[in-house]
């Protein structure tokens, strides 16, 4: 603190020695990483001002880990999805306020009213009363819009504006100034209240993406609700459960050099050891408008990346010009020198397409991004129908009503390398298998809660074997076939 104090002097000397208004002008200084903890070090330490008192703010910010930013339960505390004064009765383990250790409620938890009193109270005395005001310069929580469905979705951002509300309340109390964090983003786990992007999002920049937060906000400062409702809407779609694919627009910015755009899809140190391969389907409908502009021709190449490890060592695969098809297709690539060779197969952070090139136009359609085994049994990593990849680069891109081929999709395509094909059509899923001797087998297809949707009892030949099941179901399911010691399972994408 006595190093970061000299910092502190200096910079304000030099501000003030400008002259002009920098002499009496505001300058904030910030507790250590702005975190509201480290308030105190700041308290003890404030630097001197040449110009005298009274011209010195200080800023923490508030983000309550678990309810603010954490998104993966720990062994040491839980994400808090609900606020404390609106809790959930089903689903309590993710209540604020929840103690691992103790199964109950910690009333003083990070977030909680009596945490935020007890807070912001201890900056008043500390800097407020002292004639030093506090900015807040950041606040705020994520909205869990993927986490969460239905009524569970709905007291989590009721209860997420309530959030807000109280901490505008006793920091206004307080005499310390709240400032939210607005993101911009309109995805999962946004801030955003102002709408401030159309190239990614409908409608207009300065359009309220939130009313209740802001709302909340409002009330704190006595000032009337904005009519308006942005819950709903979240609300039915996270119910949407229709089939979906992800639609990639990508468009240059420049003329003269190459450009990428980039699909990712964060993965957190995942153990890929036991996969031999990743297929997914594409539609490629994307051009090269070269050649670019002093060059003497134009190029576009497909790529998929993964990165792994401590050091996030980069590995990518690229397509050859003749494997991309303007129609959907299946692109599969095995994991290892003949593909896509991951370093550290144990720990992969991120999997992703890139578009590179020069000039480029157009949109890519993708849809059921799997993984496979070396028994030909699959894992959906993504089929895209709720959850948004991270989109970066000249790539934009939306969820949108699903158009590839039933019958025909990437798990269909992977299948056929190992022990058992499946095929799914409208209102029927077909498989065929092979078998080391004539028994009973038990055909099952779960949903993803594990309930049964249909089953039927057969008995096998040795060799190639047939059976088809009926079934009304739409979304992710599990075909499973027993034959005494030997089980096939696929996870496939019923239309």
């Amino acid at each position: 603190m006595k190093v970061l104090k000299s910092f502190h002097e200096a910079c304000i000397k030099g501000v003030r020695a400008t002259g002009g208004n920098n002499a009496t002008r505001t300058i904030i200084v910030q507790a250590p990483r702005t975190e509201i903890d480290k308030a105190p070090l700041l308290s003890s330490n404030m630097p001197t001002d040449p110009t005298g008192a009274g011209y010195i703010m200080a800023e923490v910010h508030y983000y309550p880990y678990q309810y603010s930013l954490m998104t993966a339960d720990e062994d040491w505390g839980t994400q808090y999805y609900y606020y404390f004064d609106m809790p959930s009765t089903t689903d309590k383990t993710h209540n604020m306020g929840w103690n691992v250790y103790t199964k109950s409620i910690d009333d003083q938890a990070l977030g909680t009213p009596k945490q935020i009193a007890k807070a912001f109270g201890e900056l008043k005395t500390m800097f407020c009363d002292k004639g030093i005001p506090v900015v807040i310069g950041e606040m705020g929580a994520v909205k869990r819009l993927e986490t969460l469905s239905g009524a569970n979705l709905k007291l989590h951002l009721e209860g997420r504006a309530a959030w807000y509300g109280e901490v505008a309340k006793v920091a206004k109390a307080s005499g310390i100034i709240p400032c939210v964090w607005d993101t911009g983003d309109e995805g999962d786990g946004n801030f955003t209240i102002i709408r401030r992007q159309t190239k990614k999002y409908s409608g207009k920049v300065g359009d309220i993406t939130d009313y209740e937060t802001l709302n909340a906000l409002r009330a704190a400062y006595g000032m009337s609700a904005l009519t308006g409702n942005s819950i709903d809407d979240k609300v039915n779609a996270s119910l949407d459960e229709s089939n979906k694919m992800l639609e990639v627009t990508y468009s240059s910015v420049t003329a003269d050099s190459s450009e990428v755009g980039t699909v990712r899809i964060d993965l957190g140190g995942k153990d890929w050891s036991q996969y031999k391969a990743i297929s997914f389907q594409a539609k490629v409908n994307v051009e090269s408008q070269g050649p670019a502009e002093g060059k003497d021709y134009g190029w576009m190449t497909l790529s998929l990346f993964a990165m792994s490890g401590s050091t996030w060592t980069w590995n990518d695969y690229n397509f050859d010009e003749d494997e991309i098809s303007a129609g959907w297709k299946t692109y599969t690539v095995p994991l290892g020198p003949d593909g896509l060779d991951i370093e550290n197969m144990k720990s992969v952070n991120a999997i992703g397409i890139n578009l590179y090139g020069t000039q480029l136009k157009g949109t890519i359609a993708f849809d059921n991004l799997v993984l496979v085994k070396a028994d030909g049994s699959t894992v959906v990593l993504s089929n895209f129908d709720k959850k948004t990849p991270t989109l970066d680069g000249i790539a934009t891109g939306k969820l949108v009503t699903s158009t590839a081929p039933a019958g025909t999709n990437a798990i269909k395509a992977i299948a056929a390398t190992g022990k058992m094909q499946v095929n799914v059509t409208a209102g029927r899923v077909s498989a065929t298998f092979n078998s080391t001797s004539a028994s009973r087998a038990s055909v099952t297809l779960l949903n993803a809660a594990g309930q049964v949707i249909a089953r039927q009892n057969m008995v096998t030949k040795i060799g190639a074997n047939e059976v088809a099941l009926a079934t009304n179901y739409h979304g992710t399911a599990f075909l499973v076939i027993k034959q005494g010691s030997q089980k096939f399972t696929q996870a496939i994408n019923v239309k």
